[in-house]
Parts: C-alpha cells; structure tokens; sequence
C-alpha cells in the first residue's frame, strides 16, 4: 500500500510539474520576445560642387576608379590642366551654388557633360547643364541654365552625350544628343515616341 500510495503521489508531482507548460502551449497569448526587424536606412545621396568634382578628379590616387566623372583625365598632364579650368570656373562662377551627385550627373563619353543644380533658386527650374568642351581650350560652356530637369537623365551613344527626358509614368519622349555646332555645343532634340 505504501508503494501505491508512493507512486500515486509521485504521478500527482510529475503531472502537476507538467501543467505550466502544457498552459502555455495551449494558450493564445504569444509568450516569445519579438524578433525585431532589421531596418536599412539608406543614406542621402551626397552631391558635392562643381569645384569639388574637378578637384577630387584631379587629385584621385593613379589607377583610381573615377567613372563615369573622369572628366578626361587620363594623363598626369590632363590632371594639371583640369586644375586651371578648375581655377578659372571658381572665378568666374559661385561654386557652392552648383551641386550635382557624381554618379549619375555627369557623363564623359567624348566630351563631359554636367548636370546640375542651383542651390539658391527653387525647383523645379533650377538646373543646368555646363559641357567641358575640351581640357585643352581652359573652358566650359553653359549648355542650359535655369530649365526643369527632373525627369531628365544623362547617358551617351558612342561618343556623344544624350539628355533623355521622360513623362511622369518613366517612359522616354524626347532626346537630345550634345553635339557640336560651329563653336558651340547645343542639343538636337528628337522625340522618342
């Protein structure tokens, strides 16, 4: 009898240790720390100025990946003549006005062309395009000034540099290859339709 009476009393603690447990798995409420979700932030875009493009261009260590902003520095010799452009660009205009992002603002398929924003006018017609004409000459030229380029993107075909604008759904109506003319440079537009 003793023995029953033991083995009853340990069935009663092994199942009354048991009950907890089999509450909590029956139970709705949801007893676990939540996992937390990982957030990407993405940082902004830096953009940077005129003058600061020619100088980190300039500057870059040999070998360095500057693209699509080399701005045709292939040379240590085009290096130093981007340096003088990048003088007379800082006297005769107010670089922290004019910003653009060096990967997508700019390209150089034969010439450069940039694609920039006047920081003190209020958009969306606020930006320009300024072409390098060459490293040689020590000059650039105002292709466009206060015009809306927000559904406008830069991209080249050989050696000529396109301005490809779109409509508000992303789809491509117009472009206008940079080529130049006499001794300016000017855009040819076609629409794309």
């Amino acid at each position: 009898m003793k023995s029953v009476l033991l083995l009853v009393g340990c069935v009663i603690l092994f199942l009354s240790a048991c009950a907890p447990n089999q509450s909590i798995l029956q139970s709705n409420v949801d007893n676990t720390a939540p996992t937390p979700v990982p957030t990407e932030t993405i940082p902004p875009i830096k953009k940077i100025t005129v003058g600061e493009l020619m100088n980190r261009t300039a500057n870059a260590p040999e070998g360095s990946f500057t693209f699509p902003c080399d701005l045709q520095t292939y040379k240590p010799q085009d290096r130093d003549k981007l340096r003088k452009l990048r003088d007379v660009w800082m006297s005769k205009e107010k670089d922290e006005n004019y910003v653009l992002r060096p990967s997508g603002d700019c390209v150089c398929p034969g010439i450069c062309v940039l694609k920039v924003e006047d920081t003190t006018k209020a958009a969306p017609n606020n930006s320009g395009l300024i072409v390098i004409k060459d490293l040689d000459s020590n000059s650039y030229q105002w292709l466009a000034k206060d015009v809306d380029l927000t559904n406008a993107r830069l991209t080249w075909t050989t050696s000529v540099p396109d301005i490809v604008f779109s409509d508000n759904n992303g789809k491509d109506v117009r472009t206008c290859p940079v080529e130049l003319k006499g001794a300016k440079y000017e855009m040819n537009c076609r629409s794309t339709k």
